[in-house]
């Protein structure tokens, strides 16, 4: 893997504690697509870049929404093809209900399953908290079936889970090891090309 290819790809260190969640030992691309391959890893996924950036209503028809411009559709057929490459399991996904999520996940994977619980922490603070615990709960849970769950959603839902705030398109993936998650990586939508 060349130097380019390396910042896109950031492997965490297990001696900084990362609000509270465990990170593993770094890993080698090599070890991490091997965890993949091997499933029951919860992906957190931002939504694919935007065609604006703010908040905008669930409730607002779909042209009013932030919807992904044709570089975050990019994104989303880059992640979705990294994961037919590397022949890598995927079990349920799951994407809040905004469109751009379910867009996202739409196009990498074929397939989407609208979770309410996914909306963004920062953006609604309608049940905030339960939420919050739901996708602290997803990223301390073996993704069940020997497949690695994707959950396509915000930034501060990425944040909470994993304590990482990442772009557009960027993703954090999570091991559970009794009960508690350990942040394996950390990626950039180019990174999934390299991986």
């Amino acid at each position: 893997m060349t130097g380019c290819h390396r910042r896109h790809l950031i492997l965490l260190l297990g001696a900084v504690p990362l609000l509270g969640r465990a990170q593993a030992p770094a890993a080698s691309p090599e070890a991490l697509r091997a965890a993949l391959k091997a499933g029951g890893l919860t992906v957190f996924i931002r939504h694919a870049a935007t065609t604006w950036s703010g908040y905008d209503q669930l409730e607002w028809p779909r042209e009013r929404q932030r919807l992904l411009t044709p570089q975050g559709e990019a994104q989303a057929r880059q992640i979705g093809a990294a994961f037919t490459r590397l022949e890598l399991p995927v079990g349920e996904v799951l994407a809040s209900p905004f469109h751009r999520c379910l867009d996202t996940a739409r196009i990498a994977f074929g397939r989407v399953t609208a979770e309410p619980r996914l909306l963004g922490l920062e953006s609604d603070d309608r049940d905030a908290e339960a939420r919050r615990a739901y996708i602290q709960a997803l990223a301390a849970e073996v993704a069940p079936g020997g497949k690695n769950r994707i959950v396509v959603s915000h930034q501060s839902n990425v944040a909470a889970a994993t304590g990482y705030r990442p772009g557009d398109g960027g993703a954090a993936i999570t091991q559970a090891v009794g009960g508690k998650p350990q942040v394996l990586a950390r990626l950039t939508p180019e990174a999934w090309a390299t991986l």
